[in-house]
């Protein structure tokens, strides 16, 4: 008898995923760090990111945020490699949105100016994390 086939785990959120840069305590850089996926975010990334703009909007001391990606992309978006376990069902599908909107409107209502740094590839929800902030700088490659 055929057993029958196990879901798929969302992926955890690794402490390497995103990384703040507090060398400048007025400046916070947040890097998305997943290079070799092209920084596409997980479903504990849109969450964890949702946290970070909220928690850095609270701290007196910071005065500025700084978006970017690492490895010569900013972000492809979403990882869709991620999609079985997040998104099989209609009601996955509604809780994966609503995580990504909350991670939107953290990141639009911050009380903080907000900077996307963008240089490399930008796709599909890269480009609305990147659109969330208040200003842009790309890179314009030669």
């Amino acid at each position: 008898m055929p057993q029958a086939k196990s879901k798929p785990q969302p992926k955890p959120l690794l402490a390497s995923d995103i990384i703040l840069d507090r060398s400048d305590p007025a400046v916070v850089t947040v890097t998305l760090n997943r290079p070799e996926r092209r920084n596409a975010l997980t479903l504990s990334m849109w969450t964890e990111l949702g946290r970070i703009f909220s928690d850095l909007g609270a701290e007196s001391a910071v005065r500025a945020i700084i978006l970017t990606g690492a490895g010569g992309a900013f972000s492809a978006g979403a990882d869709i490699s991620e999609f079985p376990a997040v998104r099989e069902t209609v009601e996955e599908g509604r809780a994966y949105e609503a995580a990504c909107s909350r991670c939107e409107t953290a990141m639009a209502t911050c009380s903080k100016p907000t900077i996307a740094a963008i240089s490399g590839a930008c796709y599909g929800g890269g480009a609305a994390r990147s659109s969330s902030t208040a200003a842009w700088w790309a890179e314009v490659p030669s």
